[in-house]
C-alpha cells in the first residue's frame, strides 16, 4: 500500500508544477475555515479562492445568462480580462484557471523539442549542459532559459523523483 502511495505522489510530481501541488495541499486548510468563518457544514463557497471566482464569473454568463457588461461590472473586471478567462478555459478546461504567480507561460515548441532530443540522445545529460546546447542553437537561444527548460523535463518526466529510494 505504501509503495502505491508513493508511485501516485511520484506520478503527481511529474504532471503538477510544485505551485499546484502547494495548492492542492492547502485547499482542505481553505475549505476548513471558510466553513468555520460562515458557521456551514457544507463548504459551498472558499473566500478569496481565484480557481473558484473565475469559474462563477463563467458559470454566471453561460448558465445564469447574466450579460458580460453586468457581471464585468459586478467583480470589478475588465472586459478583456473575462475573455481570456473564457478563452483559457475553452482551452484548458478547469487547469486554465488556475492562478500562475509568473504570468502566462510563453510556450516555446522549438525549445521543448530541441530539450527533448537531447535528452533522448543523452539522457544523462544535466539540466545546465541542456541550457548550453539551447543557448547555442539560434532557433531557441531566444527563448533558453534554466526556468523554462526545468518545466519541460518535469513536464515530461525528467525531472527530480520525490521518492527517496530514487
Amino acid at each position: 500500500m505504501l509503495d502505491l502511495v508513493l508511485l501516485v505522489w511520484y506520478i503527481i510530481g511529474m504532471i503538477l508544477s510544485r505551485s499546484a501541488i502547494k495548492y492542492f495541499k492547502l485547499l482542505s486548510s481553505k475549505v476548513t475555515r471558510a466553513m468555520a468563518s460562515y458557521h456551514s457544514a457544507t463548504p459551498y463557497f472558499i473566500e478569496d479562492d481565484t480557481l473558484i471566482s473565475r469559474y462563477e464569473i463563467l458559470r454566471k454568463v453561460w448558465f445564469g445568462s447574466v450579460p458580460i457588461k453586468q457581471v464585468c461590472l459586478e467583480c470589478n473586471l475588465s472586459r478583456s480580462s473575462y475573455y481570456e478567462i473564457e478563452e483559457r478555459f475553452v482551452r484548458h478546461g478547469l487547469a486554465g484557471l488556475f492562478f500562475c504567480p509568473g504570468g502566462t507561460v510563453n510556450q516555446a515548441p522549438s525549445l521543448e523539442q530541441l530539450v527533448l532530443i537531447v535528452k533522448n540522445c543523452r539522457p544523462s545529460a544535466s539540466q545546465i549542459a541542456v541550457l548550453r546546447v539551447a543557448q547555442a542553437v539560434p532557433v531557441t537561444q531566444a527563448v533558453a532559459d534554466s526556468k523554462v527548460i526545468s518545466r519541460i523535463l518535469n513536464s515530461h518526466g525528467y525531472g527530480y523523483s520525490r521518492i527517496e529510494t530514487d
